[in-house]
């Protein structure tokens, strides 16, 4: 398998179906970390789904400097604090 930079070199290109080598080599990691955090598998599939989508997203501000799991591990973290943010404030009101 290519090396993650690789694959986020050729996405940025254009290449449509390279991502979806990325998802396939971290939707399991990542959906049992929100799994684990969340307690609930439909919750943690549709969060994996998110956090797929705003990576993809947000790929071009990708430092391949750094290793690509950290960062992608780091939006998945960011993604669930805003969650349970969101949640504690509509609980508040």
């Amino acid at each position: 398998m290519q090396d993650d930079k690789e694959i986020i070199r050729r996405t940025l290109s254009g290449e449509k179906d390279a991502f979806e080598m990325i998802i396939r080599k971290y939707q399991s990691p990542i959906f049992n970390y929100i799994a684990r955090a969340m307690g609930d598998y439909q919750t943690a599939l549709e969060f994996t789904q998110d956090i797929f989508i705003k990576t993809y997203s947000s790929l071009s501000s990708y430092n391949p400097q750094y290793k690509f799991k950290t960062w992608l591990f780091k939006i998945a973290s960011n993604y669930l604090i805003d969650y349970w943010r969101k949640k504690k404030l509509n609980t508040l009101s």
